[in-house]
């Protein structure tokens, strides 16, 4: 049996049978409710706990961390391997900065320029300044999706449609 709530604009007591299940309103105070409930023991879901919510929370932002991005054109790779090599190379190419070569050239690994192999197997030739700029999108995207995850958890009650594009999209 699955139970979900929904504002309705229906009066207390209709029946309305549908194909799955009935939808039987009932009033609450000033407020009508729909409740579903489903005769399919195919449709049973456990109850969830404000604490498993939480839980599927952070699951969402885990896997939203793991998302390719966009980047000059391209979609960069973010799993956890390739934003280690997104780190190293942004590590590698500020001190190329410190150390004096110039943030626009193309020719600055031993000499020779750094190719970025993008998701569609094509490359990128980043200079220094393109490289870091690269790891500071990759960190812009952490700390959003980080914080909007927390905007969730924070709320009370966690909206059920957590998983929603409207919750993790940057905010404008």
């Amino acid at each position: 049996m699955r139970a979900v709530w929904a504002n309705s604009e229906r009066s207390v007591g209709n029946l309305i049978e549908e194909e799955t299940g009935h939808i039987f309103v009932i009033d609450q105070g000033s407020e009508n409710f729909e409740f579903f409930l489903s005769l399919d023991p195919e449709d049973y879901q456990e109850p969830v706990s404000e604490t498993d919510y939480v839980s599927l929370v952070n699951e969402e932002r885990d896997r939203r961390l793991k998302l390719s991005f966009p980047f000059m054109g391209k979609m960069i790779q973010r799993d956890d391997v390739s934003l280690r090599r997104i780190q190293g190379a942004a590590q590698m190419a500020t001190l190329a900065i410190i150390s004096g070569t110039d943030p626009n050239s193309l020719q600055w690994v031993n000499g020779q320029p750094l190719y970025w192999i993008t998701e569609d197997n094509s490359t990128l030739m980043m200079s220094p300044a393109m490289t870091v700029a690269m790891g500071q999108a990759a960190a812009v995207i952490e700390t959003r999706l980080v914080f909007a995850a927390r905007s969730l958890k924070a709320m009370d009650p966690i909206p059920l449609d957590y998983a929603s594009d409207v919750y993790w999209e940057e905010q404008q």
